[in-house]
């Protein structure tokens, strides 16, 4: 009516509430996402992750509740500053998601920390001008993660040049990187063609899940080794016994073969007391 009292064809308010209830504590699936890259020592990942968390719950709480003054009065002053008069919420809410993606592909590369930083910097660059050219639009996508990839792909073909064989993932890395994948495909597809006004709060809320699944399936294979913990990868030679003094050190191994394919002896120098090995 003209007065809007006619409340008959409204939405009821368990509605209202679930659908903010579902856009906010979908993003707890990023939690598992923020304590694995905590656990493998990635620190910058776990900071945009619980970026994007924090953000998106922010944010959603804010576009859902503000119009019907269900939230307390500090809350609702801070949504009025940060969504409606300045749309900060909205901005972050989209820059985090897509850095999110950015910074797992860069350290999926496994390149030198002074190259990660610039590319960490380029993304950021890259990111913010595409959000906020075009926050919904499909190019916040299209950009960053396709050159993401590239960088990755060009990385792995020149290490695999120099050792001079192909790189290949092993059985359980493989199947989670294929999850990671599938996830990450399937959220930023339902995002371009299937969300929409009428189903927003469903199908966003599924792609919170989707993208916080593809980061924890992804980052096994981001991780970096934690000394002491099981996760080095590097041979120990078996045939040197460990010593209490500590005063012996493989200076060499030569591991060239003859006609004969005979391999050469360890060579084993010791150490005067007091010096420490590298």
């Amino acid at each position: 009516g003209w007065t809007c009292d006619d409340a008959e064809e409204s939405e009821p308010v368990w509605k209202l509430v679930g659908d903010t209830l579902m856009l906010t504590l979908s993003n707890l699936f990023f939690l598992p996402a923020v304590v694995l890259a905590l656990y493998y020592r990635l620190y910058t990942e776990a900071l945009i992750y619980a970026a994007t968390m924090l953000f998106s719950t922010f944010y959603h709480t804010c576009d859902q509740e503000m119009n019907h003054k269900h939230l307390p009065d500090v809350l609702e002053k801070a949504c009025h500053a940060l969504y409606n008069s300045k749309e900060v919420l909205q901005f972050c809410d989209f820059f985090c998601a897509i850095l999110s993606f950015w910074v797992t592909i860069i350290s999926m590369a496994k390149l030198p920390d002074q190259l990660v930083s610039f590319l960490h910097m380029l993304g950021v660059l890259l990111v913010s001008i595409l959000v906020q050219y075009n926050r919904t639009g499909i190019q916040v996508f299209a950009v960053p993660i396709p050159l993401g990839l590239l960088i990755l792909t060009i990385t792995l073909v020149v290490r695999s040049y120099r050792r001079k064989k192909v790189l290949k993932a092993n059985r359980s890395c493989a199947i989670w990187l294929t999850l990671g994948v599938l996830c990450a495909v399937a959220a930023v597809l339902v995002f371009a063609l299937i969300e929409t006004t009428s189903n927003y709060q469903y199908v966003h809320s599924g792609w919170h899940v989707m993208i916080a699944l593809s980061l924890v399936f992804l980052l096994p294979y981001c991780r970096r080794d934690r000394p002491g913990s099981g996760l080095s990868t590097a041979p120990r030679p078996s045939s040197l016994s460990s010593q209490a003094s500590g005063l012996t050190e493989v200076a060499s191994i030569d591991w060239a073969t003859n006609p004969e394919d005979t391999v050469r002896p360890v060579s084993i120098r010791s150490l005067p007391p007091g010096q420490s090995t590298c």
